[in-house]
């Protein structure tokens, strides 16, 4: 099944073959043809908001730190390709500007989906700043191109007045009771639901309240052709070259 650009959203970059959230992945989603990157933001204890999907190091980078401990003097230099591959070890971590920067300068750059990351005990002080540090740094672009999301909801709370323009939307694992509401009242576009989890009823739901569904993470074709019989519109893939070449 070929698709369009517009229904395949790189999530994380290309996170199949490329090591995520970095330059390399980014550019390889591109050079396939999404319409559309999948990042995760986190916020440092200084306030830099850098493209890191879990809580702690460990994972795709050495150490065990927790990564809101930590400044962007202590992760500038770390090494976040090699767990992918010997080939990436020149792979390092990436700001949040350092992405904008590429997407200036990408011809054709894809939209972008930030999604920001926030544990559950985080406070609601830190959730507030988070807000803060995020619409500072997006205040002001091309709407067109640019999409914010979160699991949390209170930072959805915080975020929207800070930016009011921006496209906006709730990310759930379960299919939330009060989404149409919860939507409305927060002016959201989008819901972002994990598509091995949605029904067609649920699916048919949010599209006559009319909001663009995205469903994540979704790297088998059969299942994606069974997404957009629903009306899905939007898929955030690991493999965007399975679904555009």
């Amino acid at each position: 099944m070929i698709l369009t650009p517009s229904q395949v959203c790189g999530h994380r970059g290309a996170a199949e073959k490329f090591p995520e959230n970095t330059l390399a992945g980014f550019e390889a989603a591109h050079a396939v043809g999404v319409g559309l990157v999948e990042t995760d933001i986190q916020m440092l204890a200084d306030g830099e908001l850098v493209l890191f999907h879990d809580e702690r190091l460990g994972r795709t980078v050495s150490g065990d730190a927790p990564i809101a401990e930590l400044c962007w003097n202590d992760v500038a230099s770390l090494d976040v390709g090699s767990w992918k591959g010997a080939q990436f070890s020149d792979q390092r971590i990436l700001r949040a500007k350092d992405l904008l920067d590429w997407q200036k300068a990408a011809t054709d750059a894809p939209s972008i989906i930030w999604e920001m990351k926030l544990s559950p005990n985080d406070s609601q002080t830190r959730t507030f700043n988070a807000a803060q540090a995020v619409s500072r740094e997006l205040y002001g672009l091309d709407h067109t191109g640019h999409m914010l999301t979160s699991f949390n909801r209170m930072f959805i709370t915080y975020v929207r007045p800070l930016l009011p323009k921006m496209p906006m939307a709730l990310s759930s694992v379960e299919f939330p009771k009060d989404w149409k509401t919860f939507c409305q009242v927060h002016k959201l576009e989008a819901l972002h639901l994990d598509g091995t989890r949605l029904t067609e009823k649920q699916a048919k739901l949010v599209k006559d309240a009319g909001l663009i569904l995205r469903c994540y993470t979704i790297n088998d074709p059969a299942l994606a052709e069974r997404l957009f019989d629903w009306g899905v519109d939007t898929i955030f893939t690991d493999s965007p070259d399975v679904f555009l070449e």
